[in-house]
């Protein structure tokens, strides 16, 4: 076994074992090595001792829970094995510079932690010994990546071009006319999209809606529902704009986890970390993906941190090319170039990505029934947390809506333009219900055809979820009809606002009811 092997594999012993007491003799030992030549060579490969490395482990995993649990803070400092909540703040408030009670309150601690990485991880301990991927993936060394060859334009065997683009993947971005159903939701549209590409079967169904014949993917309902994307809404106190993103409804790499699961396939997140060679590394990555056929997905590239596909690369990857939801706005968009195929053209697209997401092979999966029973569990799971990531969430996020609409003193001095955001957070709100009950309507409609024991609770709380989607059209019509140019005239009416908080408040208890025929389908 290599040395880079033996370090590896103690990595995986400590990963194991961060809950549990663990002495560096229990590691040297579970790999073969004398104590003191385990220490020697962990801490010239990792940078660290190994004291200190699973200590920061330790603080990293507490972060996460702080940030994305009810549990007590005393009960996470002892699930991690600090011997008090004293000492846990200590140790937390040197790597993090506030104590744990900071943290959990404060949004902006924990957007550090979720979207950047700049905790230290133990993916950043596998770049210092030479590999791309976590713990468990299989990995590829920095020094193999500078050995790729040279750049050619004509791609002759053996030789990696300077350009790779594939075809026919479908488009995603926001709804803009057709008789395709909306998706409006970019991540489980990106990883639709590249399930079709992989030649996945999922069919098309044709659904009569609103006077018109609709065609509706049914992977996209798949994965907004395995995700618990569809069963999810999110309110942050005070009118704010990241209320939309819907990645937050429980820890991001959950609500990936489970949808790639369902979907049957491996996968891999990429973060930045803070170290020199990120660009160089991400942009390997992303190249060597794409030259054995296989998309990336990745969040932000143009415009917010959103999910968008990166369906190829020019000039030996300094130009990424694929789908992104705003690469046609006029200021977001800015300065990006575009294919014949109609995919956006992007240099200088390392500082606007926060994160990339890989496709590995197919798993071999649970069955229909198990993926189904999880779907369920995950979809109650996220309908019934009350709060998340700083912001209300599932049923009490309809209360919060319906209560910041009722504050008729706050709505008598705002300015035209301050109207317009707040109608814009609203609309984003009803907008989010509106497709996402629908798409949970759709899944669990199919469910129970396949589910006819569970048939009667399945359908019942699809029926509720199609209620809550007529309910957001309702709300449109109240500030006269979806998209009109005068709505956010209409919101400073008290009158018009009372009228949304009953749609609101009665949508939440459609959302209660069909939480307890999910539930009730669990039990049988």
């Amino acid at each position: 076994m290599s040395r880079v092997q033996s370090v590896v594999q103690a990595l995986n012993f400590i990963e194991r074992n961060l809950r549990n007491e663990v002495m560096v003799d229990d590691i040297a030992k579970a790999i073969h090595f004398s104590t003191s030549h385990f220490h020697a060579l962990f801490s010239k490969m990792t940078g660290q001792t190994p004291a200190d490395y699973i200590r920061t482990r330790r603080l990293a995993c507490a972060a996460l829970d702080l940030a994305f649990s009810q549990k007590r803070i005393l009960d996470i400092a002892l699930e991690y094995c600090f011997e008090s909540q004293e000492a846990f703040t200590r140790a937390f408030k040197r790597v993090y510079r506030v104590t744990p009670g900071v943290f959990r309150k404060e949004p902006e601690y924990v957007d550090i932690l979720t979207r950047v990485g700049l905790h230290r991880t133990r993916e950043e301990v596998h770049r210092r010994i030479g590999s791309l991927g976590t713990v468990n993936c299989a990995t590829t060394s920095k020094e193999e990546l500078s050995m790729k060859p040279e750049s050619t334009s004509d791609g002759s065997p053996g030789q990696s071009p300077s350009r790779r683009v594939l075809s026919g993947i479908p488009r995603v971005g926001f709804y803009n006319g057709g008789n395709q159903c909306p998706e409006d939701i970019a991540f489980p549209s990106c990883l639709a999209a590249t399930l079709r590409y992989l030649g996945e079967d999922y069919p098309w169904l044709t659904i009569h809606q609103h006077q018109t014949d609709w065609r509706l993917n049914l992977a996209f309902a798949e994965m907004t529902a395995a995700s618990g994307m569809a069963f999810s809404l999110l309110w942050r106190d005070g009118w704010h704009q990241d209320n939309a993103d819907l990645m937050f409804i429980a820890d991001p790499r959950e609500v990936v986890r489970h949808a790639f699961e369902h979907a049957g396939y491996e996968y891999e997140i990429i973060q930045k970390q803070g170290h020199p060679d990120d660009e160089e590394m991400m942009r390997r990555r992303i190249q060597s993906e794409l030259d054995r056929d296989r998309p990336v997905l990745a969040f932000g590239v143009i415009g917010p941190p959103e999910c968008c596909l990166i369906t190829g690369y020019d000039e030996d990857g300094q130009v990424l090319i694929g789908w992104n939801y705003f690469q046609n706005d006029p200021i977001l968009g800015a300065g990006v170039e575009f294919e014949p195929e109609g995919y956006f053209r992007k240099r200088d697209w390392f500082r606007d990505t926060i994160s990339a997401i890989t496709i590995g092979e197919k798993t071999s999966r649970p069955n229909l029934r198990a993926r189904n029973r999880e779907a369920l569990r995950w979809a109650v799971q996220v309908a019934t947390t009350p709060e998340v990531y700083g912001r209300h969430s599932g049923f009490e996020a309809y209360t919060a809506w319906a209560d910041h609409l009722g504050d008729d003193e706050g709505f008598a001095s705002l300015d035209v333009d301050e109207l317009k955001q707040r109608h814009q957070v609203h609309d984003v709100a009803v907008s989010n219900v509106a497709e996402c009950r629908w798409y949970a309507h759709i899944f669990l409609r199919e469910m129970a055809r396949t589910e006819p024991h569970l048939a009667e609770d399945l359908q019942a709380a699809a029926a509720e979820y199609d209620n809550e989607h007529t309910l957001m059209w309702k709300a449109w019509g109240v500030l006269g009809g979806n998209g009109h140019p005068q709505a956010h005239l209409k919101l400073a009416e008290a009158e018009a606002r009372g009228k949304l908080q009953e749609i609101i408040r009665e949508a939440r208890e459609c959302d209660r009811r069909a939480v307890q025929r999910l539930r009730s389908a669990l039990a049988r």
